[in-house]
């Protein structure tokens, strides 16, 4: 666990995708809704000629936008993650019948050449994140996935709200989101993403947000709260994801 929370402590940096609307309260969270897609390498040609056509028969109703990233370091080298954020739950009833549709035209042009496909809902938190609205959609995203222990989650977001103070205090200019599994996962998980612009950009990380902690609690309480991090954590997971803007879909 104590890579866990290493890499809690310096991946902290910014939001993995163009930045949404404001959350207006706790009562109409942003929603995101994912689909993670394996493809054999057979059919790689062939499943992204079938998604690029299925997205083009959208552009006349569709009015969510879709973006897909591909896995290029990590476990899973090469699953693509097709995302749309920003929604309302209501969001998701009215678009309930083009849902039909589109889940109709998938099946038939698209999942013949998908090994598997599964799906996960993800709820942002505000309260722990902070970015700029003029954030650029990022080449790369470096995706941290926190399974936390049952009971866990609690003990998890206190720490990183005491975190995201000291970080906000501290580095004011640091951008970052983090968002939680509210379906589709195995257990409590919550999400981290940092975007990058290119390469390069990872050679030169800002100020460790450890030390924003330590600075702004001392060493003890810094201490105490790796350590909540560290209880609380199952399993970590880290991978780098490229946008494929060639495969990815916004509305006319």
């Amino acid at each position: 666990m104590r890579h866990a929370v290493a890499a809690l402590m310096f991946a902290v940096v910014a939001a993995w995708a163009a930045p949404a609307p404001a959350q207006d309260s706790q009562d109409s969270p942003l929603i995101s809704k994912t689909y993670v897609v394996d493809v054999a390498p057979a059919e790689i040609t062939a499943f992204e000629q079938a998604l690029r056509e299925h997205f083009s028969r959208q552009t006349a109703h569709d009015p969510w936008a879709w973006y897909t990233w591909q896995v290029v370091n990590g476990s899973h080298n090469g699953r693509y993650v097709i995302r749309s954020h920003g929604h309302r739950w209501q969001d998701f009833d009215d678009r309930a019948p083009l849902e039909r549709l589109d889940r109709a035209d998938f099946s038939a042009t698209v999942a013949p050449h998908v090994l598997a496909i599964s799906s996960r809902l993800e709820r942002l938190e505000p309260g722990l994140s902070s970015w700029s609205m003029d954030t650029k959609r990022p080449a790369l995203v470096e995706v941290f996935a926190y399974e936390l222990e049952p009971g866990g989650i609690g003990d998890f977001t206190f720490a990183l709200g005491k975190i995201h103070r000291a970080v906000t205090h501290k580095n004011p200019d640091m951008e970052y989101a983090w968002s939680v599994v509210v379906n589709g996962g195995s257990g409590p998980t919550m999400i981290l993403a940092v975007p990058h612009a290119s390469w390069a950009e990872l050679a030169s990380r800002p100020s460790s947000p450890a030390r924003a902690m330590t600075q702004e609690y001392g060493a003890h309480e810094a201490a105490l709260l790796r350590g909540l991090l560290e209880h609380a954590t199952r399993r970590r997971t880290s991978s780098i994801l490229a946008l494929r803007e060639d495969l990815s879909y916004e509305p006319k």
